[in-house]
Protein backbone atom coordinates (compact mmCIF):
# COMPACT_ATOMS: atom_id res chain seq x y z
CA UNK A 1 0.00 0.00 0.00
CA UNK A 2 1.31 3.51 -1.02
CA UNK A 3 -0.24 6.76 -0.09
CA UNK A 4 0.82 10.32 -1.50
CA UNK A 5 0.44 13.54 0.34
CA UNK A 6 2.67 16.86 -0.19
CA UNK A 7 4.82 15.03 -2.44
CA UNK A 8 6.26 12.84 0.35
CA UNK A 9 5.06 9.10 -0.49
CA UNK A 10 5.00 6.52 2.62
CA UNK A 11 5.78 2.39 1.83
CA UNK A 12 3.29 1.50 4.92
CA UNK A 13 3.85 -1.90 3.90
CA UNK A 14 7.46 -2.30 5.18
CA UNK A 15 6.43 -0.92 8.84
CA UNK A 16 5.37 -3.58 11.19
CA UNK A 17 1.83 -4.56 11.52
CA UNK A 18 1.70 -5.40 15.13
CA UNK A 19 0.26 -8.54 16.45
CA UNK A 20 -1.72 -8.46 19.22
CA UNK A 21 -1.11 -5.12 19.35
CA UNK A 22 2.90 -5.70 19.76
CA UNK A 23 5.28 -3.52 18.37
CA UNK A 24 7.14 -5.41 15.79
CA UNK A 25 11.15 -5.67 15.03
CA UNK A 26 12.80 -7.40 12.71
CA UNK A 27 16.27 -9.48 12.73
CA UNK A 28 18.52 -10.56 10.09
CA UNK A 29 21.27 -12.58 10.99
CA UNK A 30 22.72 -12.69 7.53
CA UNK A 31 22.04 -9.12 5.77
CA UNK A 32 20.97 -6.85 9.32
CA UNK A 33 23.21 -4.30 10.59
CA UNK A 34 22.72 -3.39 14.55
CA UNK A 35 22.88 0.16 13.89
CA UNK A 36 19.35 0.08 12.48
CA UNK A 37 16.68 0.53 14.54
CA UNK A 38 15.05 -2.69 13.42
CA UNK A 39 11.41 -1.29 13.50
CA UNK A 40 11.18 -1.93 9.38
CA UNK A 41 11.77 -5.03 7.49
CA UNK A 42 13.88 -3.51 5.06
CA UNK A 43 16.28 -2.01 7.57
CA UNK A 44 16.67 -4.75 10.37
CA UNK A 45 19.04 -5.52 13.05
CA UNK A 46 21.80 -7.71 13.01
CA UNK A 47 21.41 -9.46 16.49
CA UNK A 48 18.62 -10.27 18.55
CA UNK A 49 20.48 -8.99 21.39
CA UNK A 50 20.81 -5.77 20.11
CA UNK A 51 16.87 -5.41 19.49
CA UNK A 52 16.14 -6.81 22.89
CA UNK A 53 18.22 -3.98 24.33
CA UNK A 54 16.19 -1.48 22.82
CA UNK A 55 12.78 -2.94 23.03
CA UNK A 56 9.58 -2.57 25.39
CA UNK A 57 7.32 -5.45 26.67
CA UNK A 58 4.63 -6.14 24.47
CA UNK A 59 7.26 -6.85 21.13
CA UNK A 60 7.43 -9.57 18.68
CA UNK A 61 10.95 -9.75 17.55
CA UNK A 62 10.78 -11.41 13.90
CA UNK A 63 14.20 -13.45 12.95
CA UNK A 64 14.68 -14.05 9.59
CA UNK A 65 16.46 -17.05 8.31
CA UNK A 66 20.14 -17.64 9.14
CA UNK A 67 22.59 -18.20 12.12
CA UNK A 68 22.80 -16.09 15.50
CA UNK A 69 25.85 -16.42 17.15
CA UNK A 70 24.77 -14.93 20.23
CA UNK A 71 23.96 -15.74 23.67
CA UNK A 72 20.26 -14.19 24.07
CA UNK A 73 18.95 -13.05 27.37
CA UNK A 74 15.27 -12.06 26.89
CA UNK A 75 14.73 -10.29 30.34
CA UNK A 76 11.42 -8.42 28.97
CA UNK A 77 7.62 -9.57 30.16
CA UNK A 78 5.11 -10.57 27.44
CA UNK A 79 6.93 -10.96 23.95
CA UNK A 80 7.54 -12.98 21.34
CA UNK A 81 10.16 -14.50 19.39
CA UNK A 82 9.12 -15.72 15.88
CA UNK A 83 11.48 -17.20 13.25
CA UNK A 84 11.60 -18.39 9.87
CA UNK A 85 11.60 -22.01 10.64
CA UNK A 86 13.25 -24.72 13.31
CA UNK A 87 14.75 -26.93 10.67
CA UNK A 88 15.42 -26.96 6.37
CA UNK A 89 16.89 -23.69 4.17
CA UNK A 90 14.54 -21.46 5.63
CA UNK A 91 15.97 -22.29 9.21
CA UNK A 92 16.82 -19.41 12.00
CA UNK A 93 19.17 -20.92 14.18
CA UNK A 94 21.09 -19.66 17.78
CA UNK A 95 24.37 -21.09 18.09
CA UNK A 96 27.09 -19.13 20.21
CA UNK A 97 30.15 -20.43 20.57
CA UNK A 98 30.01 -21.25 24.26
CA UNK A 99 27.33 -20.32 27.00
CA UNK A 100 23.27 -20.71 27.06
CA UNK A 101 22.14 -19.85 23.00
CA UNK A 102 18.37 -18.70 24.74
CA UNK A 103 17.77 -17.53 28.54
CA UNK A 104 14.34 -16.33 29.17
CA UNK A 105 13.58 -14.43 32.51
CA UNK A 106 11.23 -12.46 31.95
CA UNK A 107 7.34 -13.27 32.14
CA UNK A 108 4.15 -14.55 29.91
CA UNK A 109 7.12 -15.04 26.87
CA UNK A 110 6.44 -16.76 23.67
CA UNK A 111 9.01 -18.51 21.00
CA UNK A 112 8.14 -19.96 17.63
CA UNK A 113 10.01 -21.89 14.75
CA UNK A 114 13.43 -21.37 15.98
CA UNK A 115 16.76 -23.87 16.90
CA UNK A 116 18.57 -23.41 19.65
CA UNK A 117 22.09 -25.50 19.42
CA UNK A 118 24.22 -25.77 22.50
CA UNK A 119 28.10 -26.68 22.17
CA UNK A 120 28.82 -26.75 26.07
CA UNK A 121 25.95 -25.68 28.25
CA UNK A 122 21.98 -25.75 28.01
CA UNK A 123 20.28 -25.16 25.15
CA UNK A 124 17.70 -23.18 26.54
CA UNK A 125 17.02 -21.79 30.15
CA UNK A 126 13.32 -20.66 31.57
CA UNK A 127 12.41 -18.99 34.87
CA UNK A 128 8.86 -16.99 35.25
CA UNK A 129 5.23 -17.51 34.37
CA UNK A 130 2.77 -18.87 31.49
CA UNK A 131 5.94 -19.10 29.39
CA UNK A 132 5.21 -21.07 25.68
CA UNK A 133 7.58 -22.65 23.04
CA UNK A 134 6.15 -23.55 19.80
CA UNK A 135 7.85 -25.88 17.26
CA UNK A 136 11.51 -25.66 18.63
CA UNK A 137 14.16 -27.71 17.70
CA UNK A 138 16.99 -27.97 20.45
CA UNK A 139 20.41 -29.90 20.48
CA UNK A 140 22.98 -30.18 22.58
CA UNK A 141 26.70 -30.54 22.13
CA UNK A 142 28.72 -31.69 25.42
CA UNK A 143 27.45 -34.22 28.35
CA UNK A 144 26.01 -33.19 31.48
CA UNK A 145 23.49 -30.59 30.13
CA UNK A 146 20.01 -29.92 29.80
CA UNK A 147 18.01 -29.07 26.28
CA UNK A 148 15.44 -27.18 27.94
CA UNK A 149 15.48 -26.38 31.68
CA UNK A 150 12.47 -24.69 33.62
CA UNK A 151 13.45 -22.95 36.85
CA UNK A 152 10.46 -21.62 38.92
CA UNK A 153 8.81 -21.82 35.77
CA UNK A 154 4.89 -22.07 36.26
CA UNK A 155 2.45 -22.98 33.78
CA UNK A 156 5.22 -22.94 30.88
CA UNK A 157 3.64 -24.66 27.70
CA UNK A 158 6.50 -26.69 25.49
CA UNK A 159 4.24 -28.31 22.24
CA UNK A 160 6.07 -29.46 19.35
CA UNK A 161 9.81 -29.45 20.84
CA UNK A 162 12.23 -31.55 18.24
CA UNK A 163 14.71 -32.54 21.05
CA UNK A 164 18.15 -34.82 19.92
CA UNK A 165 20.42 -35.17 23.01
CA UNK A 166 23.37 -36.69 20.44
CA UNK A 167 23.38 -39.82 22.58
CA UNK A 168 25.44 -37.61 25.02
CA UNK A 169 26.47 -38.85 28.72
CA UNK A 170 24.10 -37.71 31.97
CA UNK A 171 22.18 -35.72 29.85
CA UNK A 172 18.77 -34.35 30.01
CA UNK A 173 16.19 -33.37 27.28
CA UNK A 174 13.77 -31.55 29.36
CA UNK A 175 14.29 -31.13 32.66
CA UNK A 176 11.62 -29.54 35.13
CA UNK A 177 13.30 -27.96 37.64
CA UNK A 178 13.03 -26.46 41.68
CA UNK A 179 9.72 -24.44 41.95
CA UNK A 180 8.36 -25.01 38.58
CA UNK A 181 4.84 -25.88 38.77
CA UNK A 182 1.77 -26.86 36.70
CA UNK A 183 4.00 -27.13 33.31
CA UNK A 184 3.34 -29.01 30.26
CA UNK A 185 5.30 -31.04 27.37
CA UNK A 186 3.16 -32.44 25.17
CA UNK A 187 3.10 -33.11 20.81
CA UNK A 188 7.16 -33.73 21.25
CA UNK A 189 9.81 -35.84 19.79
CA UNK A 190 12.65 -36.61 22.18
CA UNK A 191 15.72 -38.18 21.42
CA UNK A 192 19.41 -39.35 22.18
CA UNK A 193 19.01 -38.20 25.66
CA UNK A 194 21.66 -41.13 27.47
CA UNK A 195 21.71 -43.69 24.98
CA UNK A 196 21.20 -44.68 21.54
CA UNK A 197 20.52 -48.34 19.58
CA UNK A 198 23.96 -50.75 21.06
CA UNK A 199 24.86 -48.30 23.52
CA UNK A 200 24.04 -48.91 26.77
CA UNK A 201 26.89 -47.10 28.42
CA UNK A 202 25.25 -43.66 28.58
CA UNK A 203 22.59 -42.42 31.17
CA UNK A 204 20.39 -39.68 30.56
CA UNK A 205 16.99 -38.70 30.48
CA UNK A 206 14.15 -37.32 27.64
CA UNK A 207 12.29 -35.66 30.27
CA UNK A 208 13.93 -35.27 34.43
CA UNK A 209 11.22 -34.11 37.00
CA UNK A 210 12.71 -32.56 40.21
CA UNK A 211 11.40 -33.43 43.51
CA UNK A 212 10.67 -29.95 44.23
CA UNK A 213 8.32 -29.83 40.85
CA UNK A 214 4.66 -29.92 40.67
CA UNK A 215 1.99 -30.89 38.58
CA UNK A 216 3.71 -31.86 35.91
CA UNK A 217 2.37 -33.19 32.30
CA UNK A 218 4.12 -34.75 30.30
CA UNK A 219 0.92 -36.07 27.57
CA UNK A 220 1.06 -36.83 23.65
CA UNK A 221 4.94 -37.22 23.10
CA UNK A 222 7.31 -39.78 21.23
CA UNK A 223 10.16 -41.01 23.55
CA UNK A 224 12.70 -42.46 21.29
CA UNK A 225 16.23 -44.44 21.34
CA UNK A 226 16.89 -42.70 25.37
CA UNK A 227 18.24 -43.94 28.29
CA UNK A 228 15.33 -43.71 30.56
CA UNK A 229 12.06 -42.01 29.32
CA UNK A 230 11.26 -39.83 32.09
CA UNK A 231 12.56 -40.16 35.54
CA UNK A 232 11.21 -38.64 38.76
CA UNK A 233 13.87 -37.61 41.38
CA UNK A 234 13.87 -39.67 44.73
CA UNK A 235 11.12 -37.57 46.62
CA UNK A 236 11.68 -36.04 49.97
CA UNK A 237 8.38 -37.21 51.71
CA UNK A 238 5.19 -38.59 51.16
CA UNK A 239 3.62 -35.70 49.09
CA UNK A 240 6.56 -34.94 47.03
CA UNK A 241 5.86 -36.52 43.95
CA UNK A 242 1.93 -35.83 43.75
CA UNK A 243 -0.04 -34.51 40.97
CA UNK A 244 1.99 -35.58 37.62
CA UNK A 245 0.76 -37.05 34.34
CA UNK A 246 2.48 -39.23 31.88
CA UNK A 247 0.06 -40.30 29.87
CA UNK A 248 -0.45 -41.33 26.04
CA UNK A 249 3.01 -41.04 25.28
CA UNK A 250 4.86 -43.54 22.93
CA UNK A 251 8.50 -45.15 24.27
CA UNK A 252 10.10 -46.76 21.42
CA UNK A 253 13.68 -48.42 22.22
CA UNK A 254 14.46 -46.78 25.41
CA UNK A 255 17.90 -48.79 26.86
CA UNK A 256 16.47 -48.69 30.79
CA UNK A 257 12.92 -47.64 32.06
CA UNK A 258 10.35 -46.16 29.98
CA UNK A 259 9.03 -43.98 32.87
CA UNK A 260 11.32 -44.29 36.26
CA UNK A 261 9.39 -43.74 39.11
CA UNK A 262 10.17 -46.28 42.23
CA UNK A 263 7.72 -45.26 44.75
CA UNK A 264 3.40 -45.85 44.57
CA UNK A 265 0.86 -44.63 46.27
CA UNK A 266 1.57 -42.81 48.86
CA UNK A 267 4.36 -41.94 48.41
CA UNK A 268 3.90 -41.01 44.47
CA UNK A 269 0.69 -40.11 43.63
CA UNK A 270 1.65 -40.04 39.84
CA UNK A 271 -0.35 -40.97 37.04
CA UNK A 272 1.33 -42.69 34.33
CA UNK A 273 -1.32 -44.42 31.95
CA UNK A 274 -2.49 -45.08 28.66
CA UNK A 275 1.14 -45.48 26.85
CA UNK A 276 2.43 -47.28 24.33
CA UNK A 277 5.50 -49.26 24.78
CA UNK A 278 7.73 -51.10 21.84
CA UNK A 279 7.92 -54.65 23.15
CA UNK A 280 6.29 -57.44 23.84
CA UNK A 281 6.44 -60.01 26.64
CA UNK A 282 6.66 -63.20 24.38
CA UNK A 283 5.85 -64.55 20.82
CA UNK A 284 2.27 -65.40 21.74
CA UNK A 285 1.01 -63.29 24.81
CA UNK A 286 1.30 -59.10 24.31
CA UNK A 287 1.92 -56.42 27.44
CA UNK A 288 -1.26 -54.82 26.81
CA UNK A 289 -3.20 -58.40 26.91
CA UNK A 290 -6.21 -58.35 29.77
CA UNK A 291 -7.53 -62.03 29.71
CA UNK A 292 -8.69 -61.79 33.10
CA UNK A 293 -10.99 -58.45 31.88
CA UNK A 294 -10.06 -56.63 35.07
CA UNK A 295 -9.35 -53.31 33.17
CA UNK A 296 -5.68 -53.50 34.07
CA UNK A 297 -2.85 -55.05 31.38
CA UNK A 298 -2.15 -58.64 32.90
CA UNK A 299 1.46 -58.01 32.50
CA UNK A 300 3.02 -55.25 34.21
CA UNK A 301 4.87 -52.45 32.44
CA UNK A 302 6.98 -51.29 34.81
CA UNK A 303 7.35 -47.30 35.48
CA UNK A 304 10.39 -47.88 38.30
CA UNK A 305 9.92 -50.72 40.60
CA UNK A 306 6.89 -50.23 41.91
CA UNK A 307 4.68 -48.13 40.12
CA UNK A 308 3.48 -49.06 36.95
CA UNK A 309 1.17 -48.03 33.99
CA UNK A 310 -2.39 -49.45 34.23
CA UNK A 311 -3.85 -49.66 30.98
CA UNK A 312 -0.96 -49.17 28.13
CA UNK A 313 -1.85 -48.75 24.57
CA UNK A 314 -1.90 -52.23 22.11
CA UNK A 315 -0.70 -49.56 19.68
CA UNK A 316 0.57 -45.76 19.03
CA UNK A 317 -2.55 -44.87 17.17
CA UNK A 318 -4.97 -45.86 19.47
CA UNK A 319 -6.01 -43.18 21.06
CA UNK A 320 -7.47 -42.24 17.71
CA UNK A 321 -9.30 -44.82 17.79
CA UNK A 322 -7.42 -46.74 15.27
CA UNK A 323 -7.23 -51.10 15.96
CA UNK A 324 -4.71 -53.52 15.52
CA UNK A 325 -1.41 -54.50 16.55
CA UNK A 326 1.95 -52.96 15.84
CA UNK A 327 4.54 -54.72 13.83
CA UNK A 328 6.52 -56.34 16.26
CA UNK A 329 10.21 -55.73 16.60
CA UNK A 330 10.15 -53.33 13.69
CA UNK A 331 10.25 -49.60 14.92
Amino acid sequence: MRVTRNRLTYHLANFPVPTDNRVAMYIDPVNGIDTNAGIVKDAPKKTLTSAIDVASPWTEFRVRKGTLTENVVLDLDNCVIRAEGRDGASQSKIQPASGVPLTITGNKCEVYDLACVSVNDNAIEMTGYKHKLDCIYVEVGCDGVRGIELTDADEAILKDIFADGEIRNNVIGVYFGSGTVDAVLRDSYLTGWGAGIGDGANVGYAVGRSNAAQRITVIDNKLISNWVGMYWYAPVGLTALEGDCACNNVCIDNQSYDFWDTHDWPVSANLIDGNFYGYTVSATENWYDDLDGDGIADFVARAGTTNRDRHPRPSPFAKYGITGSPRRGVI
